[in-house]
């Protein structure tokens, strides 16, 4: 577990702080244009529950507590499939979002990438970089498709977030600024939402290139069940992760947005993916995870401290991300938080038997210390989210 025709345009993004409306303003490429999109009130606003549509399908069932079929790997969760897409004839329309901060080559090599595929809307870049470097590179692109938003917050969630309320489409999709996507990326993602109208999300495979990976470590996802519903993964695996990872906005709707208080320049440093996926599969909404959706990640981190520091970071946020919903009483994610910690504790002792490293005990440290980062945040019981303090 584990980041209209605008031209090619640069902008700034700020949060709502107040009854009035923020603007975002964008800057033409060509002609330097200046123009303000106006939102309501800032971002939209969220449902009430964030689990609205869990409590709708509960609703269907009968009063007597909801019965839950338990195996040592899976939670499944006995409820009505709720209906997310509206004609399958219609294809729908895709937008993308990349978030982006201090790496211009990296992001204008991932957007020229993007730029090959066929079959989205929209491509908005959210760009929280210290200096403008980022967005004047990207002003030399002129694809229409393309818009680079500058944000004020910081926080990949944040940036996500920000794409979210700016796109127009009824899917989004999320990649990040170190992958390079396939050329049919786009098109993979759109059939697939048209072809099963119940896909809620679609997690895509990351892989890391061969001829980096002696270099050190980047995280890969690699899918073994293609759909989950009504029940959960194993700690250990099936969980996507925001390198590919695409959503209807129905579902943003329901569950709620991405937690701005995890993932990479947070407070709690990551796990935005399996906080998302949980309250999603909780809703009895269906995830995808589908091969042949394919993305290269090249954020390669040097073997030795680089790495081991990367994965403390994922300890830490996964732990956090579990333990939220421990915090409210949720014996699901109870059951999957042990049961992380029961598989770490097996790595832990093969590799102290064999002598091999890494031997895990720094990531199960870290996990176990995510817990205790958790208790410093209220969470809002109804949204399902941190409070920042």
């Amino acid at each position: 577990m584990r980041f209209a025709n605008y031209g090619a345009h640069s902008g700034t993004f700020k949060p709502n702080s107040g009854a009035n409306a923020k603007a975002v303003t964008t800057h033409g490429s060509r002609a330097f244009r200046r123009s303000a999109v106006t939102t309501r009130a800032g971002l939209r606003t969220a449902p009430a529950s964030p689990l609205e549509g869990a409590s709708a399908a509960t609703a269907a069932l009968p009063r007597h507590p909801q019965k839950v079929a338990r195996s040592r790997s899976v939670v499944y969760l006995l409820c009505r499939e709720p209906v997310l897409s509206a004609e399958p004839s219609v294809r729908p329309t895709l937008s993308v979002v990349v978030p982006t901060r201090n790496r211009p080559e990296h992001a204008v090599a991932c957007v020229q990438a993007l730029l090959q595929c066929a079959g989205f809307h929209e491509l908005i870049v959210v760009d929280q970089s210290d200096t403008d470097a980022t967005s004047t590179l990207l002003a030399n692109l002129t694809d229409a498709r393309l818009r680079c938003v500058r944000s004020e917050l910081r926080g990949a969630t944040n940036a996500r977030n920000v794409g979210i309320e700016l796109s127009s489409s009824e899917v989004i999709a999320f990649t990040d600024d170190d992958c390079r996507v396939a050329v049919d990326w786009a098109m993979q993602i759109v059939e697939l939402f048209h072809a099963d109208p119940a896909a809620a999300v679609v997690c895509g495979r990351v892989y890391v290139p061969e001829e980096l990976q002696a270099q050190g470590f980047a995280m890969a996802f690699e899918p073994r069940v293609r759909e989950w519903q009504h029940r959960f993964p194993p700690a250990d695996h099936d969980w996507g992760i925001t390198a590919n990872l695409s959503a209807r906005r129905t579902v943003f709707e329901r569950v709620g947005r991405f937690d701005p208080l995890l993932g990479p320049g947070a407070p709690l440093r990551c796990g935005e993916e399996p906080d998302l996926l949980f309250r999603v599969l909780k809703a009895g909404m269906k995830v995808v995870n589908a091969r042949e959706v394919q993305v290269a990640h090249l954020g390669i981190r040097a073997h030795g401290t680089e790495s081991a520091k990367l994965w403390s970071t994922y300890g830490v946020g996964t732990s956090a991300a579990l333990f939220k919903h421990v915090r409210l009483g949720d014996r699901d994610a109870m059951r999957l938080y042990v049961e992380h910690l029961r598989v770490m504790g097996l790595v832990v002792a093969k590799s102290l038997l064999t002598g091999s490293r890494p031997t895990g005990v720094r990531y199960t440290w870290a996990y176990l210390s995510g817990a205790v980062a958790s208790l410093k945040f209220r969470v809002d019981r109804s949204k399902r989210q941190y409070i920042r303090s």
